[in-house]
């Protein structure tokens, strides 16, 4: 059936649409399907006065070709076709391109037919006859929608772009809070570190001052009364220098554990593996332990588990300083009982338990002996010392690639053990000899003229009374260039170079030497109280042959002298002698060892030193007491002193219960 009835559109009614839509018509894609081809083709001319872009079909077959080949905007389709009819077409167009409109022609009352295509998607649909306004509307209300769906689409898309945006915004915001929580937590927690870290070195200050005093209690009360003794007499003058050494050696341990821990914690400790006699190690140590146990009154043995080779590569001045760390603790705090070292060599690994009867440690405080400034806090041991033997011994053994340990019962006793690797090596070393143990007197051969350049009048006057005592001839200079002119006239054979100097520092000083002529082959050692391998190395660096740190220790410097000069020394002669039994220990009245025990409390050195003297000089009964109490007190060993007068003080009291 034809109906080819149009009733041409009014002019004014569509240019009203087009503007107020504002359609790019010429953009617009329209396909017209209907199986009869004369109508296909007239409505084509009709709807190209205003489309540009229009195609037909006259099949629903040829339709899905075109559309798969160029997808339309709006097919105008028959519903009622042969074939593949106008809903079928649009059913399958719509599954591929979805954004496709339909426009329904049908030339049949079928409403139904008409819902049904209106519900599977059809934009709208026109009956057979139609004017024209009709099918512009119907196209305009198409295009519309389907302007209105992209603006939408766009619309939703920016919405979605927008919430995506919005969640990464929260999202971050979020990051950032619990970014800042955290943060504020971990500053919070650093707070309360450094806040106990503060609070554990105030303390350990206020414990140091103590400690510290002590030693120069005896160094300052020795020298107020030699300089007040007109005419001192030799024994006083024997005693004096013996406390002041042994005060100052005490300083020396408790400053050097400072020193230690610093250098550990900014990186430059540096281990100097080299061979060494394991065996001859393993015995010196535990004998310098056994002395020290002797003098606690507590046996000590040593025992060895496995074999072990002759000789390792390590460095033993790190091992030596754990070992004797963790004995000196295991010692000082066992107050009856024992302390034992064993030691075990496995697979190139090298494990030492030290296990005591002492007073053992509580479960919560295991954690805390490894860090700085902590000690057992236990009232029935008066501790001494800087309380960082044990942190010091942890760092030196990860050092080493090692690890260590710690097993405790209170009131039962404690052990320690750690465990390095050490290689093995086939190099014979050999122990120190007797005649290595011995003081030297002088030197063999042509007398040596050493230069000391140091600003500091004390450390010349040290260094000059110390080398001429051996036979050295020696000059002095306080700066680096009174220096570098005495090197020009005097011609030394070595040079002690102080690398801190005023105008012109040590580190230069050398370096102008090295350029004369005569002193590019002089030794030089450099001297610095900044002990550390950055500035060792800086002044091997500048030239000098070797470094020593101050204070000076006269055998190292001895040493360092030998070898630089290559100097054959001089010995004593040392008259073995055989130790005296220890004798049964008399003490003097209560009254008395009261008076002592307040002098110990006070960290009263001298006064302990005086009181120790006026006992053996009024009463010889109380001579053995005398002398063991004058000997603790030289080496400082105020805790012992404190621990045999409980001792003593407990007995006298068992005594007078026994008499009633």
């Amino acid at each position: 059936m034809k109906v080819l009835v149009f009733i041409l559109p009014y002019p004014n009614f569509m240019n009203k649409i087009i503007m107020e839509n504002q359609i790019n018509k010429n953009n617009v894609k329209i396909l017209l399907v209907d199986d009869e081809l004369e109508f296909v083709n007239i409505l084509k001319k009709i709807i190209q006065k205003n489309y540009s872009s229009v195609q037909i079909a006259n099949s629903g077959k040829k339709a899905l070709e075109a559309i798969e080949e160029n997808p339309p905007d709006l097919v105008i389709t028959d519903i009622c076709m042969p074939g593949i009819d106008g809903l079928e077409l649009m059913r399958r167009a719509t599954k591929k391109f979805p954004e496709t409109r339909f426009i329904g022609i049908t030339a049949y009352d079928n409403v139904e037919r008409a819902i049904e295509f209106l519900k599977d998607g059809g934009i709208d649909y026109l009956h057979k006859p139609f004017d024209m306004n009709s099918i512009y509307l119907s196209i305009e209300n198409a295009l519309n929608k389907i302007n209105l769906q992209a603006h939408l689409k766009e619309a939703n898309e920016m919405l979605r772009q927008q919430n995506i945006a919005l969640n990464k915004e929260i999202n971050e915001r979020k990051a950032v809070e619990a970014h800042l929580r955290k943060m504020q937590n971990e500053l919070q927690s650093a707070k309360n570190i450094a806040e106990k870290a503060n609070q554990t070195k105030t303390e350990f200050l206020a414990k140091m001052s103590h400690e510290l005093r002590t030693p120069l209690n005896g160094i300052l009360g020795y020298t107020q009364i030699l300089n007040r003794e007109k005419d001192p007499k030799p024994e006083l003058q024997k005693r004096a220098i013996n406390i002041i050494h042994s005060c100052a050696e005490h300083l020396l341990l408790m400053i050097n554990d400072i020193l230690d821990v610093s250098k550990i914690e900014v990186n430059h400790t540096r281990l100097e593996p080299a061979p060494f006699s394991l065996p001859h190690f393993l015995q010196n140590t535990a004998d310098i332990a056994q002395v020290k146990a002797r003098e606690h009154q507590i046996e000590f043995d040593y025992q060895l588990l496995t074999d072990i080779p002759k000789s390792v590569i390590g460095d033993n001045k790190c091992i030596r300083q754990v070992l004797m760390n963790l004995l000196n603790n295991a010692i000082k705090y066992t107050q009856k009982g024992w302390v034992i070292l064993r030691v075990n060599f496995t697979n190139s690994m090298l494990e030492c338990f030290i296990e005591d009867t002492g007073i053992g440690i509580q479960n919560d405080q295991l954690d805390l002996i490894f860090e700085p400034f902590k000690q057992i806090n236990d009232k029935r041991i008066m501790t001494e010392g800087t309380g960082l033997g044990l942190s010091i011994s942890r760092q030196l053994v990860q050092m080493m690639g090692g690890e260590i340990f710690v097993e405790s019962k209170l009131n039962v006793g404690s052990l320690f053990w750690f465990k390095i690797p050490l290689k093995k090596t086939n190099e014979i070393i050999q122990p120190d000899t007797d005649e290595d143990k011995r003081h030297r007197t002088g030197y063999l051969g042509d007398r040596k003229r050493i230069l000391i350049v140091d600003d500091s009048e004390n450390n010349l006057t040290v260094l000059e009374d110390i080398l001429t005592s051996y036979g050295f001839i020696v000059r002095s200079a306080k700066d680096a260039y009174e220096g570098i002119q005495i090197v020009l006239e005097w011609q030394p054979h070595m040079v002690i170079m102080d690398l801190i100097l005023p105008k012109m520092d040590g580190y230069e000083a050398t370096r102008h030497i090295r350029k004369i002529e005569f002193g590019k082959s002089i030794p030089i050692l450099a001297c610095s109280a900044t002990d550390n391998d950055p500035t060792r190395q800086l002044s091997l660096a500048a030239g000098c042959n070797d470094f020593i740190g101050k204070p000076i220790e006269c055998s190292s410097l001895l040493d360092h002298l030998g070898k630089l000069l290559s100097i054959q020394w001089e010995y004593e002669t040392i008259k073995k002698s055989q130790p005296e039994p220890p004798k049964k220990i008399n003490p003097p009245p209560v009254k008395d060892l009261n008076k002592l025990s307040k002098l110990t409390t006070e960290g009263d050195i001298i006064g302990i030193q005086e009181w120790a003297q006026k006992i053996l000089e009024n009463n010889s009964e109380y001579n053995t007491f005398g002398k063991h109490i004058l000997e603790l007190a030289h080496q400082l060993q105020l805790q012992r002193i404190q621990e045999l007068l409980s001792q003593l003080r407990s007995e006298q009291l068992a005594s007078k219960e026994n008499d009633k």
